[in-house]
C-alpha cells in the first residue's frame, strides 16, 4: 500500500483550557468518557506522512483566538530513559504561517510510542499558555 497522510487535529476549548482540565478543555475528536487524550492512539504505516494540527473548538465564541503546535516530544527522547526506537522522524513546519507541523512515521510493524503534543493557546491574538497532551502513535501490524 502506498504511504498516506494522515491528519491529527487537536480541538481545544481556548475559553476554558487551564493545566488542570485537559480531557474536558481538549480532544482528538474522540469520546473522552470512553478514550483519554493520553489513550488515544493514532494508527500509521511506515512511511506515511502524519500531520498535527490544532484549532479552537466551535464552542468557544471568539474567531481570533488560535491554537499552534509547536513541538512534539518522544517520551524516550528523556534525559535517563534508554533510547528505543521512535516511531517518527523529524519534525518539520510546512512555513512560518503554518500552525502544523509534519513528520514521516521511520518505525518498525507493531511499535507504539508515547509522546507530548505540545501547543501554544493565544486568545485574541494575545498568548495564553502552553499545554501538552500526550497521546501515542501506533505501527499497524503486518497483515
Amino acid at each position: 500500500m502506498p504511504p498516506q497522510t494522515i491528519t491529527v487535529t487537536l480541538f481545544v476549548d481556548t475559553n476554558k483550557i487551564n493545566i488542570g482540565n485537559m480531557d474536558q478543555s481538549c480532544n482528538f475528536g474522540q469520546d473522552v468518557t470512553k478514550i483519554s487524550n493520553c489513550d488515544y492512539t493514532v494508527e500509521a504505516e511506515p512511511k506515511d506522512v502524519i500531520i498535527w494540527q490544532a484549532t479552537p473548538m466551535q464552542t468557544a465564541p471568539s474567531t481570533t483566538d488560535t491554537v499552534k503546535i509547536i513541538a512534539i516530544w518522544c517520551q524516550t527522547d528523556r534525559p535517563g530513559n534508554s533510547k528505543k526506537t521512535n516511531v517518527m522522524g523529524p519534525f518539520s513546519r510546512r512555513s512560518n504561517t503554518d500552525l502544523a507541523v509534519v513528520s514521516t512515521v521511520v518505525g518498525k510493524h507493531g511499535e507504539t510510542t508515547e509522546y507530548k503534543l505540545f501547543f501554544q493557546v493565544n486568545k485574541n491574538g494575545v498568548p495564553h499558555g502552553i499545554y501538552f497532551v500526550d497521546p501515542k502513535i501506533a505501527i499497524k501490524p503486518r497483515s
